[in-house]
């Protein structure tokens, strides 16, 4: 829903997508089987093998008990880990960073360069409980498909405003847009 709101919201030029939301076990597959074990051809858009893309949005669930999220800049070439319990998943961001540079590999005409950058960064809301990650990811989400956070700056958890506080309310709006299927105004 996400990304779809996304579109809607931003007019980008007709040369591609603004962003494409990964499903949600995607990390998950990739770390089970690896790249050379999964089906590129059904997990990838051609949009980004042709990095058009400005972001790629990975939900990434931790050992069956922790929601986090991957985004990956395209622009700025940064694979950002969002976790609101502040733990680096190196290997996570590695993978991902390893997804990328297979997907160059299948693109004839891009040079394979080592010029990821992974960034984890700390400025961002974090929970102070062991059930609401969940909704933090969903609301990480949330800005990044609305533009209202900028990766590239050096405060990026600057464009994130909200807290722990508001965690029952945003679980409940995630609710109501489920059940209605679209995405309320809410950022």
């Amino acid at each position: 829903m996400a990304q779809g709101r996304a579109h809607q919201r931003i007019s980008k030029p007709a040369h591609g997508p603004w962003e494409e939301g990964k499903r949600t076990f995607f990390a998950e597959k990739l770390r089970k089987k690896g790249f050379d074990n999964i089906n590129v051809k059904t997990l990838v858009k051609p949009k980004t093998l042709d990095f058009e893309l400005d972001y790629m949005v990975i939900p990434v669930n931790v050992a069956g008990v922790h929601w986090t999220c991957c985004v990956v800049d395209m622009k700025n070439k940064l694979i950002v880990y969002l976790d609101s319990m502040l733990v680096n998943n190196s290997g996570c961001v590695d993978r991902i960073e390893d997804y990328l540079k297979r997907l160059q590999q299948l693109k004839k005409d891009m040079p394979l360069e080592d010029w990821w950058v992974q960034f984890f960064p700390k400025d961002i809301p974090t929970q102070s409980n062991g059930y609401d990650c969940g909704v933090f990811v969903c609301t990480y989400m949330e800005y990044v498909t609305r533009g209202k956070v900028d990766f590239s700056r050096p405060d990026p958890g600057v464009g994130f405003d909200f807290s722990q506080r508001e965690m029952k309310y945003l679980r409940k709006l995630i609710c109501a847009e489920i059940l209605e299927g679209k995405i309320f105004d809410r950022v």
